[in-house]
């Protein structure tokens, strides 16, 4: 892991260049699904979710989604493909996800997720290892979560 480590008592100089947060970067990009225009995100961070993402944007489709299915190979990859359900279900009022994988820290579950959408009026069920989450309307709602 790289460091700079500084000595004595002298004035830093310079500019260093931030690139923007992982895990609103995913989302955002999950999130141009809800868009019927060309989106620009800047400042993204080249990290290997951001450019899953990207691929899986690309194999449905980014310019035309005409199918709310994300690849099963490329969800299995990540955990952020659970992103894809909302934005799926927001546009399409249905997605088909597969359960998330890529996670070293254990499991995460998206049961949370999943409850939300049933607070907003969805149904889900898994279907062949894959969420499918349905919602003919969508309704704001109250949520409360079994933890922060």
């Amino acid at each position: 892991m790289e460091k700079f480590v500084i000595h004595g008592g002298k004035p830093l100089h310079g500019t260093v260049q931030i690139s923007g947060a992982k895990n609103a970067a995913v989302a955002l990009v999950a999130a141009t699904i809800l868009c019927d225009e060309p989106c620009v995100l800047e400042n993204v961070p080249e990290i290997s979710d951001i450019t899953k993402c990207m691929k899986i944007l690309r194999e449905m489709g980014a310019e035309g989604i005409e199918k709310p299915e994300v690849p099963y190979e490329l969800a299995r990859t990540m955990r952020a493909s659970c992103y894809f359900l909302g934005t799926l279900l927001g546009r399409f009022h249905e997605a088909f996800v597969p359960m998330p994988g890529g996670c070293d820290l254990g499991d995460r579950p998206i049961d949370q997720h999943l409850k939300a959408f049933k607070a907003l009026g969805a149904s889900d069920e898994i279907v062949n290892g894959a969420n499918h989450v349905t919602a003919d309307e969508l309704v704001g709602n109250q949520i409360y979560f079994d933890f922060v």
